[in-house]
C-alpha cells in the first residue's frame, strides 16, 4: 500500500479534534448559563436572561483556540440565540460576529450555517441601527440563486478603513477642504446621488453584487461548442431580449437588505447603469473598495466591466476596482496605504496602486512566512488616466 501524503494527514488530525481524540472541552458552567437565561426570559424576568446571557457569550468567547471545536460553537449559537430572546442584540452580536467569522472560514458561501450565520448577525446588527436587517427569504428577484439571496453581510473593516482615509485627507490638509464619511444608514442612493458631483475623490467601501447567469445579457459570449459549430447560436431576436449588462451589477448601498417595493425595486441596490448616469466629471478617482464579487467568472468579468465603464461615462478620470473577491481586512491595509502613497509622497496613481500592492505581497511575519497571500493585493487594477 503506497504512503499517504501528508495532506491526509493534516485533514486526519483536524477531523480528531472533534471526534474524540482530543479532550473535549467542559461546557458545562455555560450549558448551564443558557439555560438559566432561558428560564428567565420564560419567568419574564429579562434583567436576568440577559445577564446569564451575556455570561455565557463571555465565556465561550473567552475560550482558548484549541477548545473551539463543533460543540463550542454550537453553545456560542445557542448563546446567541438565548441573547437575542432576552432583548440584548449587543450581546448576540459579538456571538454572532465570532460565529460568522468561524464558518466563513470553514464554509463555502451556499452553505446552511454560513447562510444561517449571515442572515442572524445582519439581523441583530440591525437591530443595533449598525444595517438593516436582511429582507425576506427569496431576496430581490434580481439577486435569486446568488450568494446575496438571503442579503448582504457586514463589512467589518470598511467602515475603520473610511474614517481612516478621511482622517488622512483632512491631515494632510490641515482640514482645510471638506471630507464627508458617510456609514450605515447614511451612506444611501440619495446621499450619494448628491454629494458625487461635488467630490475630488471618491470611496465606496461596499459590497458589490452580479445577477445569477442564469439571467442572460445581450454581451454573454455564445458556448466553445457554438463556435465549433456544434451548437447554435442566439438568434438576433434572443439577443435584443437579453439584457444590458449595465442593468446586472451595481454595489449594495444603505437599504440593500430591506424587501422590495410594490414596484419591485429595492433602494439599497444601485445598478452600473443608475452610476453612469451620476456626474463625476469634478472627479479625480473613484475606488470600489470591499466589493465581494465571489460569482461566476463570466459573469465578474462583465460586471466589473461594467461598473468602470459606468464610472468612466459619468466623468470619472480614473477608477480602481478589483477583479475578484478580496479579504476586508487586506483590502483596509491596501487602500490606506494607497491612498498615503497618492497623498503624501505625491505618487502618480498607477505607481502609488503598485507599490500598495508590492508592500502586502512581501509582508512577513516574525517567522519569515507571507502574510498575505496573492489573491489579497493581487486583483486590484487602474483603469483611465495612471497619473
Amino acid at each position: 500500500m503506497p504512503p499517504r501524503r501528508p495532506l491526509f494527514c493534516a485533514v486526519l488530525v483536524l477531523a480528531c479534534l472533534s471526534t474524540g481524540f482530543a479532550a473535549p472541552p467542559d461546557l458545562t458552567v455555560p450549558r448551564r448559563l443558557i439555560d438559566e437565561s432561558n428560564a428567565a426570559r420564560a419567568a419574564g424576568d429579562h434583567a436576568i436572561a440577559r445577564a446569564k446571557a451575556a455570561e455565557a457569550v463571555a465565556d465561550l468567547l473567552a475560550r482558548p483556540e484549541p477548545e473551539q471545536d463543533g460543540a463550542w460553537l454550537d453553545h456560542l449559537e445557542k448563546a446567541a440565540f438565548a441573547a437575542a430572546d432576552a432583548q440584548d442584540p449587543t450581546t448576540a452580536s459579538r456571538a454572532w460576529q465570532r460565529t460568522y467569522a468561524v464558518r466563513l472560514a470553514t464554509r463555502p458561501d451556499d452553505h446552511p450555517d454560513l447562510q444561517r450565520a449571515r442572515h442572524h448577525l445582519a439581523w441583530t446588527l440591525g437591530q443595533l441601527g449598525e444595517i438593516e436587517p436582511p429582507g425576506p427569504a427569496g431576496g430581490p428577484a434580481l439577486l435569486r440563486g446568488t450568494v446575496w439571496e438571503r442579503g448582504f453581510s457586514p463589512l467589518t473593516h470598511s467602515g475603520p478603513e473610511a474614517r481612516g482615509i478621511g482622517a488622512l485627507y483632512e491631515e494632510i490638509h490641515d482640514g482645510e477642504r471638506p471630507v464627508i464619511v458617510l456609514e450605515k444608514k447614511k451612506a444611501s442612493r440619495a446621499a450619494l446621488e448628491e454629494l458625487a458631483p461635488r467630490a475630488r475623490y471618491l470611496h465606496v467601501a461596499t459590497h458589490g453584487w452580479f445577477a445569477p447567469e442564469s439571467i442572460r445579457s445581450w454581451s454573454d459570449p455564445a458556448p466553445i461548442d457554438t463556435r465549433s459549430g456544434l451548437g447554435s447560436r442566439p438568434s438576433g431576436v434572443e439577443q435584443v431580449r437579453g439584457t444590458s449588462p449595465m442593468l446586472l451589477c451595481g454595489l449594495a448601498l444603505a437599504g440593500a437588505n430591506l424587501p422590495e417595493d410594490a414596484l419591485g425595486r429595492t433602494p439599497g441596490l444601485v445598478t452600473a447603469e443608475e452610476l453612469s448616469t451620476l456626474d463625476l466629471s469634478n472627479c479625480e478617482l473613484v475606488v470600489l473598495s470591499a466589493c465581494d464579487t465571489n460569482v461566476g467568472e463570466r459573469r465578474i468579468g462583465q460586471g466589473v466591466a461594467s461598473l468602470q465603464k459606468a464610472l468612466q461615462m459619468a466623468g470619472a478620470r480614473s477608477v480602481i476596482t478589483s477583479l475578484r473577491k478580496v479579504p476586508d481586512e487586506a483590502t483596509k491595509e491596501l487602500m490606506l496605504d494607497f491612498y498615503r502613497r497618492l497623498w503624501v509622497e505625491k505618487k502618480p496613481k498607477r505607481e502609488a496602486l503598485w507599490e500598495a500592492k508590492k508592500k502586502l505581497r512581501d509582508a512577513k511575519d516574525e517567522r519569515g512566512d507571507p502574510i498575505y497571500t496573492t489573491r489579497d493585493w493581487a486583483a486590484w487594477v487602474l483603469t483611465g488616466e495612471p497619473d
